[in-house]
């Protein structure tokens, strides 16, 4: 049985992405280490920070960065995905540079350089992991808040003080869609809500809620 192509036909027919490929394919070996190194981290491959950092410490453009970074990330992904040896992975992407409009002409060094970005990164799986965890559903991005002060009559002719808390929660649903909610709280309410947080985070750290039949597996 014929194994599936590395790079799939419709990338190869995408005009951008050859032209990602071929920047990628042309970077040094030194670079493409670099690219290694950046990729060897909870945030992975892509982002902005990555692709300043590789403009920054090789000399390319941001443009550059960004496509040679972004084919990292897609190439290392399908290295997973279809469970193929990095050497072997790599061979194969120099074949493809020698096919593509332009082609590039890999050397060894940089054969042994993509393997090495193709290569397992433990830091991007664990991180990728969480994410994988977390696809299915909404999930929490983020909160913030702003204490206020309402001053409430009562009867007698007395003012109350009442701080406020005005708080809050964004989140992305399963299609990745982002929402938020605002909600207000006492100061009763803050300290039942910090409570229940720290309750939580003590039942984390001693397992007490984790059991074997809480465990999943994502694919």
């Amino acid at each position: 049985m014929n194994r599936v192509p590395l790079v799939r036909d419709r990338e190869l027919a995408t005009p951008a992405f050859v032209r990602d490929l071929r920047a990628f394919l042309n970077l040094g070996s030194e670079v493409l280490l670099t690219v290694s190194q950046i990729g060897d981290s909870a945030d992975g491959f892509a982002g902005s920070e990555q692709f300043l950092t590789l403009s920054e410490t090789s000399g390319v453009s941001l443009n550059e960065a960004r496509g040679a970074l972004r084919v990292a990330e897609y190439l290392y992904n399908r290295v997973t995905e279809l469970g193929v040896d990095a050497a072997t992975a790599a061979d194969e992407i120099s074949f493809i540079g020698s096919t593509i409009q332009d082609p590039v002409e890999v050397s060894d060094n940089q054969r042994k350089a993509i393997a090495t970005i193709l290569s397992y990164k433990d830091a991007y799986e664990r991180s990728s992991a969480v994410s994988k965890a977390l696809r299915e559903g909404p999930h929490f991005t983020g909160f913030s808040g702003t204490w206020t002060v309402k001053y409430i009559p009562i009867r007698g002719g007395e003012v109350v003080r009442v701080p406020v808390l005005a708080l809050s929660v964004a989140w992305h649903d399963g299609a990745g869609n982002s929402h938020e909610a605002f909600v207000q709280l006492s100061v009763q309410d803050w300290e039942a809500l910090k409570s229940e947080v720290e309750n939580l985070t003590n039942k984390q750290g001693t397992g007490q809620d984790l059991s074997d039949s809480d465990v999943s597996s994502v694919s």
